[in-house]
């Protein structure tokens, strides 16, 4: 069942259409529609976006997160909570000293970067994975590229990390 929403969309104010999923579907599914809808609403629309970035496997082992407030997110985050994916793309969250943190691990912003830094858009701490995004973070995100292979650890990490919160009638 959907109900459709009007509400303020971003820190701009503009106004959006947006739909509340009751749930109606069992945990897996209603998990993936929230989580498609949330990274829609995060990548296409709200401003958190900070830049790509070209970064050398050597510097990707090297960055300090802990210092600026930082977390990994999607294929990095996945494969740190699965050990079972091989990121192509390194996933930053990233809180408000960003020009501290480019300067102090030497990012150089390129379109095709290999390491996207996004603004972290959330408050509270996730004390059960340290340095990592929360978990149906990191699975919105890997929904959302589409990659067999990320979908296939998102399933992974919705058995181990989420699917204990999803209550089964």
């Amino acid at each position: 069942e959907i109900d459709n929403v009007t509400g303020p969309a971003d820190p701009l104010n503009e106004e959006f259409e947006f739909k509340i999923y009751k749930p109606t579907l069992d945990g897996w599914d209603l998990v993936k529609t929230v989580s498609a809808s949330v990274n829609n609403c995060v990548s296409v629309k709200l401003p958190y976006i900070i830049g790509k970035y070209k970064a050398e496997n050597e510097q990707i082992k090297n960055i300090d997160l802990l210092n600026f407030d930082a977390l990994w997110g999607g294929e990095a985050a996945a494969a740190k909570l699965t050990n079972y994916l091989q990121p192509f793309i390194y996933t930053i969250y990233i809180g408000d000293r960003q020009g501290e943190f480019i300067l102090k691990n030497r990012l150089r912003r390129h379109p095709q970067g290999n390491l996207e830094l996004i603004k972290k858009f959330w408050k509270f701490q996730n004390n059960e994975h340290m340095g990592i995004t929360p978990p149906i973070l990191v699975y919105a995100d890997l929904l959302a590229t589409g990659d067999p292979r990320n979908i296939e650890t998102a399933q992974i990490i919705y058995e181990k990390d989420i699917a204990r919160y999803i209550e089964k009638d």
